[in-house]
């Protein structure tokens, strides 16, 4: 079984300031040198839109949209 943490929707932004991702003056996700970051589905999104974040097959860090077709996606590629 894959650790799990679970958080109220209201920590979002303090969960995402572990990984130095910010809200912009827009409600976007950004790195601290100012570029948005790409969720799961290789878009842009808002803070508001955060589900969560997963390890990747190789490691990486991928960040998982609170819509329900990503998540589908990431339960069926086995990162959820």
């Amino acid at each position: 079984m894959k650790p799990k943490i679970t958080f109220e929707k209201s920590l979002s932004k303090e969960m995402l300031s572990i990984f130095n991702i910010f809200e912009d003056n827009e409600g976007y996700a950004v790195s601290k040198n100012g570029q948005r970051v790409i969720a799961f589905d290789g878009k842009e999104f808002k803070i508001n839109e955060f589900a969560g974040i997963v390890k990747g097959k190789n490691g990486n860090v991928i960040f998982l949209k609170l819509d329900v077709g990503s998540l589908i996606e990431a339960k069926e590629m086995g990162l959820l």
